[in-house]
């Protein structure tokens, strides 16, 4: 093991998500822009920062390459986010849930839309992505970070106080939209803002925090690629992740199981119905059981066979 040396990367990392708050409090396009890329950084840092307490080298994507020159002068290649997150489970028993995996995806999503297309967001997204970030990272911090927690304790009681600020919003907003979500056919989590807002099966489908909209089929694709992540053509042929739904025909019916914490199955984003749909023996479509293992066409076909 090779020796440790001091290094502020914890302090700097909780630094970027201060000034991640800080910049979103400013309440200007231009600032919640660089508020969500700023947040998306000072996460990644705050990974590399429990890597460095095991060992300085496994911040380097290379390690063959690390030495004490490079590393206190900065001059090196960082690891990538999917190398922080392997060697943190691999080599620091360092696990991430997955709902917190959504949340940092969702960021390091819009930071580099942001950086290559100069996109803004949407002020109750930004809050509501900030609201989450900062929970995930107080948590990480205190069960993490604990050996240098000491060290931490002014930043991390600045994080505490914005989270309450950000949170009161939050709160404020759902209070707001409690009666039309109570309306609602059926809410789901919304791939956008992530928060459990989503309105299927009225129409177009809308989120009732922060007012994201879309139909109900590019609503689906945007909800598996959010929390199942991309599939490619192929894979989506031997394992679709979106079926057509047995109620309405659309192409929008979703396993939400796993994501939802419910005992919800297949959703349609198109009609909003759900269900426990198995799929048929003879043409591979979803169908309502009923202690059968034929969809009532293929039973139809069958039995006109028969006759």
């Amino acid at each position: 093991m090779v020796e440790s040396i001091t290094c502020n990367l914890a302090e700097n990392a909780l630094d970027y998500l201060i000034l991640a708050g800080e910049q979103a409090k400013l309440d200007s396009p231009r600032m919640r822009k660089h508020a969500i890329a700023t947040l998306a950084d000072g996460v990644e840092l705050l990974l590399k920062a429990r890597l460095e307490i095991k060992d300085w080298c496994l911040i380097f994507k290379d390690v063959d390459q690390a030495t004490r020159t490079k590393y206190e002068s900065g001059d090196f290649q960082s690891v990538t986010f999917d190398q922080a997150v392997t060697r943190l489970e691999n080599l620091c028993s360092v696990q991430i849930a997955k709902s917190h995996r959504d949340i940092i995806d969702k960021l390091r999503q819009l930071r580099n839309r942001i950086r290559h297309f100069a996109v803004t967001t949407e002020n109750s997204v930004a809050i509501s992505l900030i609201v989450k970030t900062l929970s995930f990272a107080i948590e990480f911090v205190t069960e993490h970070l604990h050996s240098i927690l000491d060290k931490l304790a002014e930043e991390l009681g600045q994080l505490r106080t914005l989270l309450g600020d950000f949170a009161e919003f939050v709160d404020s907003r759902m209070a707001e939209v409690k009666t039309e979500l109570e309306a609602a056919y059926c809410v789901v989590l919304c791939p956008v803002c992530l928060q459990d807002a989503l309105k299927l099966g009225d129409g177009d489908v809308t989120c009732a925090f922060c007012r994201h909209k879309a139909d109900g089929e590019s609503a689906a694709v945007e909800w598996v690629e959010c929390f199942f992540g991309f599939q490619s053509p192929k894979d989506s042929l031997i394992e679709p992740q979106i079926e057509e739904c047995p109620e309405c025909g659309a192409q929008a019916c979703v396993n939400v199981g796993g994501i939802i914490e419910d005992d919800t199955g297949y959703v349609c984003f198109s009609c909003g119905l759900s269900g426990d749909y198995e799929y048929c023996s003879d043409c591979g479509q979803l169908f309502s059981g009923d202690d059968s293992s034929r969809c009532s066409d293929c039973w139809e076909n069958l039995m006109s066979k028969n006759d």
